[in-house]
């Protein structure tokens, strides 16, 4: 059994929490017996053309709710619409940042691993698999805390933070100011003086995401590279750290993350 949180991929936008004055609704049903891929395609163009013209919004029933729909084409097939409920980027970053961090353990066993005296060659593997997992989950839990804290920004604010006014400008602010001044402006949370431990595990997080993407060079006596970065990613937190992303979130956002099996009809009506 994972070590992880698992989490319900969740739609971005529930239409119906919206709160928008809806002057006329039109109906499209997709899961009639015997429509074919064509007939659905057809039926799609139509609701994007009527969408556009009344300047409406398009939404798809799915398990109970209804959510708004991302609608494109794809470069590779023009003729094919693309359309279904947008879904949560940062719920995707997050959930994929635990299954590769949950990868990555058993490969950081083979490297700390004494028994059976395992030759140079599997050391080597195991390490080059832990790297490969665990900077990806790395990557992907800032990723994760990033995009969060950017749509946390209301389109139409006009608070000002160093110098930068609105919506566009916040967003190009450092990690640290958005992570404590940010949001106590914004949500009157400051993450620091409630959950020290919390946010010290994903600034020392960020970090460490910032040398692996720059991965700048330190030549030491012994001719090494690396070998300060990779004791510290060996050393690294998977589960705390991720634990501390979770709370993060729901800290400033109740309920932004939900956990299989902790809420039963939510789980339900998005699945």
């Amino acid at each position: 059994m994972s070590k992880f949180k698992i989490i319900v991929v969740r739609p971005l936008t529930d239409f119906d929490t919206l709160g928008l004055q809806v002057a006329n609704i039109k109906e499209w049903d997709l899961t009639k017996k015997n429509i074919t891929p064509q007939q659905i395609q057809d039926i799609l163009q139509i609701a994007a053309r009527e969408v556009e013209k009344a300047g409406g919004i398009m939404a798809t029933s799915m398990g109970g709710g209804r959510f708004v729909n991302t609608s494109f084409k794809a470069s590779a097939n023009k003729r094919m619409f693309i359309n279904f409920p947008e879904p949560n980027p940062i719920c995707i970053y997050y959930k994929s940042a635990n299954d590769h961090l949950d990868k990555s353990l058993p490969f950081r066993d083979q490297v700390l691993n004494m028994d059976g005296f395992p030759s140079a060659q599997q050391k080597f593997d195991a390490f080059v698999d832990y790297f490969q997992e665990t900077s990806e989950g790395v990557t992907l839990l800032s990723k994760t805390i990033e995009g969060f804290l950017n749509q946390q920004i209301p389109d139409d604010t006009e608070l000002e933070i160093d110098g930068k006014k609105g919506k566009a400008r916040l967003e190009w602010l450092p990690i640290g100011t958005k992570l404590r001044e940010l949001m106590i402006q914004l949500k009157d949370i400051d993450f620091y003086k409630t959950n020290q431990i919390e946010y010290y595990k994903i600034t020392e997080m960020i970090a460490l995401r910032d040398d692996l993407v720059h991965l700048k060079t330190t030549v030491k006596s012994n001719f090494t590279v690396y070998q300060e970065l990779f004791k510290r990613l060996v050393d690294f937190d998977h589960v705390g750290c991720s634990n501390s992303v979770f709370t993060f979130v729901n800290k400033i956002a109740p309920g932004y993350f939900v956990e299989k099996g902790n809420d039963a009809h939510q789980i339900a009506k998005l699945e």
